[in-house]
């Protein structure tokens, strides 16, 4: 059985570069993020709104951009990967599906379908700056909770790889037996 729907694994944790009293340029009112700080986890705000989000929100509208800039006054350099890795997640097609860690637990994922395009829009507190980049996504439940999925179960390395990226889109061709360990148990989970 193949498995045609684009995957992505999107890692909503990481170090935040704003709230930082001394690069004022950064510097977001109200956003979460106390300085310092470091990997803090948007899980649980991503499932609760039905979103999958990604950093580096001083980059700006994506959707106005035709290619991500190589630095803005937050940034001062934008490493090539991270430019690919906004440019990927601003095109990711409706109906891909997409895999998100808690890094609060380890191996356990979340799985989901996007249901719409790429929006930028923040208003903290209550929609974090850091989350500005975001696309719609419906997580996968089972009897009212969100599904939580066991990285090594589907057979998913939790050390190396792409479990220690941002941003990843699977590769069909490297990784179909995962994908279709990934499409059993979430027939299993919500079917």
């Amino acid at each position: 059985m193949g498995v045609s729907k684009p995957y992505y694994f999107v890692r909503v944790n990481g170090d935040t570069t704003h709230n930082n009293p001394g690069n004022p340029s950064c510097w977001i009112p109200g956003e979460p993020p106390t300085f310092p700080e470091t990997y803090f986890n948007y899980a649980d705000y991503c499932l609760t709104n039905g979103l999958i989000r990604i950093g580096w929100p001083a980059v700006g509208n994506l959707t106005r951009h035709p290619d991500v800039p190589e630095s803005t006054p937050c940034y001062d350099n934008i490493d090539p990967h991270i430019r690919a890795y906004l440019q990927d997640f601003r095109d990711i097609a409706v109906g891909s599906v997409i895999l998100m860690p808690d890094k609060d637990r380890p191996g356990v994922l979340y799985i989901g379908t996007t249901t719409g395009p790429y929006v930028y829009t923040y208003n903290p507190p209550r929609d974090p700056y850091e989350c500005a980049h975001r696309i719609p996504i419906t997580w996968d439940r089972k009897v009212g909770a969100f599904a939580e999925y066991d990285a090594h179960r589907l057979a998913i390395k939790t050390l190396g790889g792409f479990w220690t990226r941002a941003f990843h889109r699977i590769d069909r061709s490297q990784s179909s037996a995962v994908l279709e360990r990934i499409e059993a148990a979430r027939r299993a989970r919500i079917g």
